[in-house]
Order: C-alpha cells, then structure tokens, then sequence
C-alpha cells in the first residue's frame, strides 16, 4: 500500500536538517548565495534604478524582474541588498559556471527550485545570455527556464548582458536597466576594495577607475584576488 512505501527524501534534504548551508550539489558547481555588500556605492543613475527593485520585490502578483546590464556591473549586489531588507536570501544560478547542454540545466534548475524552498529564498538566474551561445538552440532550454519562472511562487530575478533579452513567461515582467557606474564611484569602490593597500596606490585609483569599467560585483572579486 502507498502508506507502507518508504519516502526518501533528497540527499540536499538531508544535509540541510544537519545544517550544512552550501548550496545544492544539483546545482553542479554553479550555485551561491548572492553577497551583500556591507556599504553601498551608487551613482545617480544606479540609485534611481535601485528604487525599482523593492517595489518589483513586493508586487503582487509576482513578477519576473529582469535586470539589464553588464557583467561586473553589482546587478546581483544590488539585488541581494534589496532582498536583504525585507528578510530574504538570493539563490544564484550562474549560467557562466554551469556545463553546457539540457540535462545540465534541468539538474541544476530541480537543485535552484529545492535550494529556495529550503531557504525560503528568491531565486536568481545570473546572465541568461549563455542560453544564446552561437549555433546554439535556445528554444528548448528557454521553455524549460520559463516553465520554472511561472511555476514558482514568489518574486523571480534574472540578469542579462544585453537590453530587450526576451523569455517566455506567462507572468508579468519588470525590466531595470543596471548602468556601470561612474569614474568617481568607481574609485570609491576600489578605495575600499583594496583597503590598506589603496594609500599606496593613491596616484593611480583614478587611472584604476577610468580603464576598468567594473562596478561592486567586479570590483570587489578582484579585491578578494588581490587579498
């Protein structure tokens, strides 16, 4: 009878009741819980479009939010922020660090959706632009990516490359476009970024900022490099 059937319950299930926190190994490797950062650095432009994100957070209906911009740019420590002051985590799916191919996305799209019921957490797929590598067909992937957005309850983040990226959802969908922010913010991030160590760079920090167009996320992962 289906009352005498044993239930086996996942093996990330599992290490959860024991407390271990690191991400579900479905997720092969390309999973996270998104950073937040301790002090932000915007400019203007990165201001007004952080203002979006609570609202897009708290909307009912759910929406998919869609934040556009560059790689490196703090879209994700941003986001995570934002997630942060209303008492929830982002679990990240790296596309970059995920194995090509299906098989590859389902497993770790099953791991996502596990992680983030655990964790009661918003799911966040990071840089969607890998589903539309060159040869590629994206049509099956994208359906499946989309089936998983409207089948989940709750707030639904995405980070693209490139403006106008469409998915095929059934829910509504909220674009913010994510600026790289500005020279002077830009030096800023790398002053605290390297920490004791930017005194002896003093002279540089602005060249530093005008070359490398990077914002927190990117700054603060070649911090880490540096330490």
């Amino acid at each position: 009878t289906a009352s005498a059937r044993p239930l086996v319950a996942p093996a990330r299930t599992v290490t959860w009741l024991a407390g271990d926190t690191a991400p579900d190994d479905a997720m092969l490797g390309a999973g996270s819980i998104a950073e937040i950062a301790r002090e932000q650095e915007l400019d203007a432009r990165q201001v007004r479009a952080a203002a979006q994100l609570p609202g897009a957070l708290s909307a009912m209906p759910a929406p998919l939010v869609l934040i556009e911009g560059a790689l490196g740019s703090g879209r994700r420590t941003a986001i995570a922020s934002v997630a942060q002051a209303i008492g929830v985590e982002i679990v990240v799916l790296d596309l970059r660090r995920l194995p090509r191919g299906a098989a590859a996305l389902e497993a770790a799209l099953i791991g996502l959706r596990r992680e983030c019921r655990l964790r009661d957490a918003i799911p966040l797929i990071a840089d969607i632009d890998e589903l539309s590598g060159p040869g590629d067909d994206v049509s099956g992937p994208l359906r499946m990516l989309a089936r998983l957005i409207d089948d989940l309850p709750g707030p639904f983040v995405v980070t693209a490359g490139r403006p106008g990226f469409e998915i095929p959802v059934t829910r509504s969908l909220v674009r913010v476009r994510w600026n790289v922010p500005d020279t002077v913010t830009r030096r800023a991030l790398w002053r605290r970024a390297l920490g004791s160590d930017a005194a002896a760079l003093d002279g540089e920090l602005d060249h530093i900022a005008i070359r490398y167009r990077l914002g927190a996320g990117g700054v603060s992962q070649i911090g880490r490099a540096h330490v």
